[in-house]
């Protein structure tokens, strides 16, 4: 890429951006355009995606993801994108159909007959207001069920409808309806059904093609065409198929699922367990299917489409409308001896029954009826829902007695446990205040009709789309008994009335009543994935503007979608720059319980604690105020957003260790330094900085040769190349290549979609061809050292990738992650040779043995986890910290591994014999660096305000103590030959200390 047009580019990504942060979408879509002409790749196309998404244009946003992915089939972000957003156009795509065919019972002119002129024949010519009156009754009773996501009892009703009056528009709505239940095939067959009526229904015909290629794809109920019939196997498997596909044509569907676990013995594959759900479901046993696709999952977890097939059994499992209990637990094995075809009948004819009876509130006969249900097929979810059903009569010893039964049958309901504790405090309640209470039977009355009437009136609203109607009725209803369905419901309504912030909170309300409440959870986790990256970027721009009280309503709605330890601790540094410190110490405390490991809000509740003593602000407290605006709280470590540190009064103390001045300081940096390197022979330093440069210093004339400007974002890791160049990773998702002479940028690599959070380069003796990054997108990508092109992305991890480390031998990476692993990866192919649990704690750091045969990993347990690298299992966990470890060094010979806690001390390990040889204690001291010096004599570890301690690694005898940082130190570096070490703070200052005299102590 010439200068000129990487100069090109620059400017117009940076004109791109003020339209970002103005929200003038259609400007920051021309710029995109413009950037697409002069230099088109798939993730360009994939952004220029996530533009006209916020422009509302869904459709050529779908143009464009599919775009990128043509281009470049490995952007899994791209296709998770696309597939959401083509789920969301169906979505509106269906909506708007139905609001078609509302339309058509109104106005005949434009009605939804049109589209089968056939039918019309069979229709008087005058209005006959009962069918039309019958018809809209169905409409309604349909849309509902389909609400509440009932699409067996909406598919009843449609029938009804289609039977009354058939056109293609309705065969297309009945498609729908079978799609959503997972009937593929009937689907199929309305879809070809509305396009035999009507051949102009385009979005028929494209939903049609996606079936039809999805059957093809996952080969559900098909033959396999594909299967080779040249030995005994595959002609088995194939006779096999077909007499299965004969069972199935017959609905002899106890026959065929025999024959499909004969398939399956032979032959196990993820989608034959799927295949076996899909079968089972068929058969009405639901909780054997849910089974069934989860064994699919564990096998092949790329199996989308089965997964959202899971997460819709899961969810009708938790949907039986029940009073106002929404909750089905039609599921279960049955104890009678009824057909499966005959024991669904049954339970349908007795739910209509008792739903009659439920309506004329005959609640004994209801009750007699639910218990017939429960005799056919007893589950945990119908005894809570009988528990329900005698809590409204007033009978609360058995109430309390099936909710107890719901909980032995399956121990994980929350909602029964919350509903058992409600009951028994109100029996308590009534004992002590017996006298005061009004007959309990006629309030229970009163309220169950209001409920009702309200519930009617709501629903009324919603069918005439009037939802701010509906919202009041909804309000009114959670006024006199709030439920988690009911702020579920709320929620739901909210985002119909475009009020999404609200509904986030409404449904978060929903899960905090009741944390097991499926529905509420999936559809914030939606939100989340929608709404996240508008709020970060509307509270960022409250911070720049210093609207405090903007910025925390802003960030409680985050707080509502994700509501994590790290983010309880950015609103604790919101509500202090607020001087509501009170309110600070609680979010500090409640980000503590989450997360017991966020050590830096631990020390926050202290000095605000001082803090409030004192009444007063410090000036260093208000000069670091200014620089709040230019760091984004949730993206890191809290450490990293707000230093509350003040400066304490320090106690001068006799140490019997040397004190000694630091030789020279290198000053420029305006925020926290976050990563060093030395260029040993060329006596150059190089640092990387919070305030988006990287600075080149002269190590001897003690200057600065260049400041290396271009990230636009905080430069999170700096290495340096085999060919001596400097390469850097920054948190705006990019890697820049530096000449070290000229400080020119001469290549920016992008790739990554999320801050990128480690850089590595093989050793002089390994292979230089290669060098890798990491990043917060849970990849790790491969470059090309001369060509700077991305090789390979590797894909494996779930969250985060915290670290990478090179075997010298260079035909290796390894990779640790927030998700607990610690992956293996070679060069020949790019495939990982093994995966390594970390018993599901974060990995925070790992290193390798200088022989390449050992991995030390560290997480939140308080251990070293010594792992083998051909065999990949944990050989031994060191484990006599007693609190979190924060940082492991070796030493250069090998023989020996540091680790620094949190636990007053610094801890020697012999690495051959597994075992600590040394422990340096330090009364209240928070170690959290350590590192060895080049000849492995001296240990350097910092504790966690700016004091360096030196060791002896010999006998443990402390030979200096360093301190002239005046806020914490960020990273360590070596100049052997100089026997120089450099230590950067996070006030953006580098110090050199000599410790040549430590050795001769």
């Amino acid at each position: 890429m010439s200068d000129n047009l990487e100069k090109e580019l620059r400017r117009l990504r940076d004109e791109r951006q003020k339209k970002f942060n103005e929200e003038d979408w259609e400007g920051a879509l021309a710029i995109h355009d413009r950037i697409l002409e002069l230099s088109p790749s798939a993730l360009r196309h994939a952004n220029k995606g996530s533009i006209l998404y916020r422009l509302g244009r869904l459709e050529d946003a779908i143009a464009s993801y599919q775009k990128a992915l043509e281009m470049e089939p490995t952007l899994n972000r791209a296709r998770a994108d696309l597939e959401r957003l083509e789920a969301q156009y169906q979505q509106q795509q269906a909506l708007q159909q139905e609001q078609k065919e509302s339309q058509g019972t109104q106005e005949p002119t434009d009605s939804e007959e049109k589209y089968e002129p056939a039918q019309i024949q069979n229709i008087p010519q005058k209005d006959d207001d009962a069918a039309q009156e019958l018809l809209e009754e169905w409409r309604i009773q349909r849309q509902q069920a389909m609400q509440r996501g009932d699409w067996e009892e909406a598919l009843k009703y449609h029938s009804q409808i289609l039977e009354k009056a058939p056109n293609a528009l309705r065969y297309t709505t009945q498609g729908s309806i079978y799609y959503r239940m997972g009937k593929i095939h009937e689907a199929i067959a309305s879809y070809r059904k509305a396009l035999e009526m009507d051949p102009s229904l385009d979005k028929a015909r494209q939903d049609l093609k996606k079936l039809e290629s999805q059957v093809e794809e996952e080969k559900l109920w098909e033959k396999d065409k594909e299967e080779a019939k040249e030995n005994d196997l595959p002609a088995q498997l194939e006779n096999l198929r077909k007499e299965r596909q004969t069972r199935i044509e017959a609905n002899d569907w106890e026959s065929a699922l025999s024959i499909h676990d004969q398939i399956l013995a032979l032959e196990p594959t993820a989608l034959r367990y799927a295949n076996r759900g899909g079968m089972l479901y068929q058969m009405g046993r639901i909780q054997e299917a849910a089974q069934s696709y989860r064994k699919a999952l564990e096998m092949d977890p790329s199996l989308t489409k089965i997964r959202e097939d899971l997460q819709r059994l899961e969810a009708q499992i938790d949907e039986e409308n029940l009073i106002e209990f929404p909750l089905d637990g039609e599921q279960g094995t049955s104890s009678s001896d009824l057909s499966p075809q005959e024991r669904l009948a049954k339970i349908h004819q007795l739910k209509d029954e008792r739903q009659k009876c439920l309506d004329a509130k005959n609640w004994d006969k209801a009750l007699e009826l639910h218990d017939e249900i429960i005799k056919i097929e007893p589950t945990a979810l119908r005894y809570v829902n009988r528990g329900s059903m005698l809590y409204r009569m007033k009978k609360l010893e058995d109430a309390m007695e099936s909710y107890r039964k719901a909980i032995e049958l399956d121990p994980n309901l929350g909602r029964a446990r919350m509903d058992l504790e409600r009951i028994e405090k109100e029996m308590v309640t009534q004992e002590e205040k017996r006298q005061e209470s009004i007959p309990q039977p006629e309030i229970t009355k009163s309220l169950a009709d209001r409920l009702e009437d309200l519930r009617q009136e709501r629903q009324d609203w919603i069918a005439q789309e009037r939802w701010d109607e509906a919202l009041r009725c909804q309000n009114k209803i959670i006024e006199l008994e709030p439920t988690a369905p009911r702020y579920a419901t709320r929620g739901s309504i909210l985002y119909s009335l475009g009020r999404v912030d609200q509904a986030i909170l409404s449904y978060r309300d929903a899960l905090n009543m009741d944390n097991s409440y499926q529905k509420a959870r999936e559809d914030l986790e939606k939100l989340r994935d929608s709404e996240m990256e508008r709020l970060r970027i509307e509270r960022q721009q409250a911070m720049e503007k210093e609207s405090w009280q903007k910025a925390l309503e802003t960030h409680d709605i985050i707080l509502a979608l994700e509501p994590t330890g790290l983010r309880y601790a950015n609103r604790g540094s919101i509500l202090y720059r607020m001087n509501r410190l009170a309110e600070a110490i609680e979010a500090y405390e409640k980000a503590l319980e989450l997360d017991p490991s966020l050590s830096k809000a631990r020390e926050d509740i202290v000095q605000l604690q001082e803090e409030i003593k004192k009444n007063s602000f410090s000036s260093e407290l208000e000069e670091e105020e200014e620089d709040f605006h230019l760091e984004e709280i949730d993206e890191e470590n809290i450490a990293e957003v707000d230093s509350l540190a003040l400066e304490a009064e320090t106690e001068i103390k006799q140490e019997t260790s040397q004190k000694q001045d630091c030789l020279f300081s290198l000053s420029g940096h305006q925020g926290e330094i976050t990563d060093m390197t030395i260029i040993a022979d060329k006596k150059i330093l190089v640092s990387a900085s919070k305030d988006k440069t990287i600075r080149v210093w002269d190590l001897q004339n003690k200057s600065c040769l260049h400041v290396l400007q271009g990230h636009k974002d905080w430069v999170r890791s700096v290495v340096i190349g085999n060919d001596g160049k400097i390469i850097s990773g920054s948190d705006d998702w990019s890697i820049k290549v530096w000449d070290t002479k000229s400080g020119h940028c001469e290549a920016t690599l992008e790739g990554h979609i999320m801050p990128v959070t480690a850089l590595a380069v093989p050793s002089h003796a390994g292979k230089g061809r290669f060098f890798f990054s990491a990043s917060r997108d849970h990849t790790v990508k491969v470059w090309d050292a001369q060509n700077y092109k991305c090789m390979k992305t590797l894909e494996s991890h779930k969250d985060w990738v915290s670290s990478l480390v090179l075997p010298h031998e260079g035909n290796k990476v390894i990779s640790g992650s927030l998700d607990g692993t610690i992956c293996i990866w070679h060069v020949l192919g790019w495939r990982c040779l093994g995966v390594l649990d970390a018993s599901k704690n974060l990995v925070k750091k790992i290193l390798i043995s200088h022989d390449s045969s050992k991995i030390f990993s560290i997480s939140q347990d308080n251990a070293i986890s010594v792992w083998d690298i051909g065999s990949g299992k944990l050989n031994n966990k060191w484990e006599s910290h007693k609190e979190e470890i924060h940082d492991i060094a070796l030493s250069p010979d090998g023989k020996y591994l540091a680790s620094a806690a949190r636990d007053n001390t610094v801890r020697l390990w012999d690495i051959e014999n597994n075992k600590e040889v040394q422990t340096y204690f330090k009364k209240d001291a928070h170690f959290d660096k350590v590192l060895f010096s080049h000849d492995s004599l001296l240990l350097f570890a910092v504790e966690e305000e700016n004091k360096i301690y030196v060791w002896r690694v010999l006998d443990g005898q402390e030979i200096a103590v360093w301190q002239e940082h005046q806020q914490p130190i960020s990273c360590l570096a070596l100049l052997p030959d100089r026997k120089w070490l450099f230590s950067a703070g996070k006030e953006g200052s580098i110090k050199a200390w000599d410790y040549s005299d430590c050795n001769k102590t």
